[in-house]
């Protein structure tokens, strides 16, 4: 009759499981039978339409040896442990002993888990290791000969050991603690350095070292640190729809994380998903009633959706919302000179001009207090100042803005700022000419003159 031997593991496990059936199969012929849940050679593993759970069960108690194998990402599966749990208890309760044999890979014996603990554990990648295992199924079956056991252990260890290597090298790493740590602040470096462009590079080659093999392995959710991480780089990066994919993909770890789905608004926005956008922020007002006043970011991202569909429709009912919400974002950040510069901004556009000059005033001492003098910060003064009439101040900070060496993209941003600006205030030709030549006149002041031309 054979002799029974139920291999645990993980999923993630199954080439090593198949490895070790190999090799016992190699050596020992019929006078074993290995069973395992992941076998898929004919009549073996479980059955279509089985109790998978009932199957480990007659398989526990069937058994006459049982090898548990420990991988780290085994080590965080709960079904494992519950396996292991099994056997021992099982083994306990039965009048014949049971040899467990606890097979590691890549594990140290420091972290077997409790059960497994006083027992004699086996580096799975040792060929001292397996000889040891082969040895005690040698023993168990009373097989005589132990010159005949080394010829056959000749043949199917080089084997074995080939296959264990080649199915460690394809997996994917352990998301381990520590691993995840390296790769934030691998993302982290990149967003610092302004490397956004390198994201799809850094996004492949985090795949490759975490996520299982397959075609959809793009689509299976890691960490909420990663994911978050790579949708901002690819924010920052301007790719709306690879950042919604992170977002998404971080959501089905945390699916009621607000700040998450802020990002995946924005995220939506950028991707030029309006409608995904209002939804989403729908989704954090159901969550989170309080959010769209007391969070700024999301008001402000409110703030901007109203924005963007009074831009399209010139609906006066989205401008007020807009403004209303970039109101109580104000309110809640009052060191946000960005909300403020935009309800000042709006409340022009609404024709509320002393409540436009409130908010500006507000965003000036805010700037004032902090001393920033930013392309931004510069701005904002540049148009309180025009707001209230200051012109020169508003010419020599706009010249400021021009020296500073920023890039095409915010002096576009700012030059259509002035354009609003001039039909909020029903200024004339002249006046807007001022403003935009000013910036000009700080832009050349800052080009270097190649004198040997």
């Amino acid at each position: 009759m054979a002799l029974n031997i139920f291999i645990s593991h993980a999923h993630v496990d199954a080439p090593l499981a198949e490895a070790v059936k190999t090799l016992l199969d190699d050596v020992f012929d019929n006078e074993v039978a290995v069973a395992y849940s992941s076998d898929q050679s004919v009549g073996g593993g479980i059955a279509a339409g089985a109790n998978w759970l009932q199957w480990i069960v007659d398989e526990v108690r069937r058994c006459d040896i049982a090898i548990v194998m420990l991988t780290p990402e085994s080590l965080n599966r709960p079904w494992l442990m519950w396996e292991i749990g099994a056997v021992s208890g099982v083994a306990l309760g039965m009048e014949t002993q049971r040899p467990i044999v606890p097979l590691l890979f890549r594990v140290s014996v420091e972290v077997v888990p409790g059960p497994l603990h006083p027992l004699q554990a086996v580096q799975g990648e040792a060929e001292a290791g397996m000889r040891r295992m082969v040895e005690t199924v040698w023993d168990r079956i009373q097989r005589p000969g132990q010159r005949q056991l080394a010829m056959l252990l000749a043949h199917a260890l080089p084997i074995y050991l080939e296959s264990v290597q080649r199915a460690l090298q394809n997996r994917a790493q352990a998301l381990t603690e520590d691993g995840v740590q390296e790769w934030c602040e691998r993302i982290d470096m990149l967003r610092r350095a302004g490397r956004s462009a390198e994201v799809a590079h850094i996004h492949r080659a985090l795949l490759l070292a975490f996520a299982p093999p397959g075609e959809d392995s793009s689509q299976v959710p890691l960490d909420l640190r990663l994911h978050r991480r790579l949708g901002e780089l690819y924010l920052d990066a301007r790719r709306g729809q690879e950042a919604v994919a992170q977002f998404e993909l971080a959501l089905r770890l945390f699916g009621k994380d607000v700040f998450v789905l802020h990002k995946l608004a924005l995220a939506h926005l950028e991707a030029g998903n309006g409608g995904e956008a209002i939804r989403t922020l729908d989704r954090i007002a159901t969550l989170d009633p309080a959010a769209v006043t007391e969070n700024p970011e999301v008001a402000g991202l409110k703030g901007r959706l109203h924005r963007q569909r009074w831009e399209q429709d010139r609906n006066t009912a989205d401008l007020r919302a807009a403004r209303d919400a970039y109101r109580a974002a104000m309110e809640t950040a009052a060191e946000s000179y960005y909300m403020a510069a935009n309800v000042g901004e709006l409340s022009l556009a609404l024709g509320e001009r002393d409540v436009a000059l409130q908010a500006y005033d507000s965003a000036v001492a805010t700037i004032r207090r902090s001393g920033e003098r930013s392309v931004w910060s510069l701005a904002t003064l540049a148009t309180a100042a025009i707001v209230a009439g200051e012109s020169e101040e508003a010419l020599s900070l706009l010249g400021e803005i021009g020296a500073l060496d920023c890039p095409p993209r915010d002096l576009e941003t700012i030059r259509n700022s002035l354009r609003r600006l001039r039909d909020h205030l029903s200024a004339s030709a002249e006046d807007l000419a001022s403003w935009l030549g000013a910036l000009s006149a700080g832009i050349l002041r800052s080009t270097p003159v190649d004198v040997g031309r």
